[in-house]
């Protein structure tokens, strides 16, 4: 009892930082979803206030890049394929799964007890850990198997993701500034 009151308290104060920033305070949440103990929760506070600190002025990325870093190496790439996709495009869970396995993003895993999972299913895992982390904004979902069928990003978390493709060199944008090198890719 004690612990969640902590937890309560230090969750108001993050919240103080994000005055008027609702996606910033959706995606505080994100990462608070995946924390259980308060442990967890004073390390996400300190790093919330530690951003804060040396990004002044700069709205909501410090808390997207926050976000982005608390995510585990194996949603990183699959998060900055959604680079790819313009701005406001409609992404069909079901064509993007099937992509991160032709690109080998995502692949087969062995589970603790010597059988594989199969990529798809991987990959629709990694897709749904993606929206428990408000890093992508689901459309639709069937009701039934409670599967995401259709999603989009939001506006700024596209930005960062643009950035950060662009920062790990995990895409390369060619525009009249760069057309003619290109060429030699």
């Amino acid at each position: 009892m004690i612990g969640l009151m902590r937890k309560r308290r230090l969750g108001k104060d993050m919240v103080k930082h994000y005055a008027g920033l609702s996606l910033a305070i959706v995606v505080l949440g994100g990462i608070l979803t995946t924390k259980t103990s308060l442990d967890e929760w004073k390390i996400v506070s300190g790093n919330v206030k530690s951003y804060m600190n040396r990004c002044r002025g700069q709205g909501t990325m410090q808390v997207l890049a926050l976000r982005y870093d608390d995510l585990p190496n194996y949603l990183r790439p699959c998060f900055l394929y959604l680079s790819y996709y313009s701005e406001d495009y409609v992404i069909y869970a079901e064509r993007l799964i099937q992509l991160w396995v032709a690109d080998g993003i995502v692949s087969s895993k062995e589970e603790g007890d010597g059988e594989w999972e199969v990529a798809e299913d991987v990959a629709e895992h990694y897709l749904m850990e993606l929206a428990k982390r408000c890093m992508i904004q689901v459309r639709d979902m069937d009701p039934a198997t409670l599967r995401v069928k259709t999603f989009q990003l939001h506006n700024e978390m596209r930005f960062l993701c643009l950035c950060k493709a662009k920062q790990e060199n995990f895409i390369f944008i060619v525009d009249d500034s760069n057309a003619r090198s290109s060429s030699t890719i």
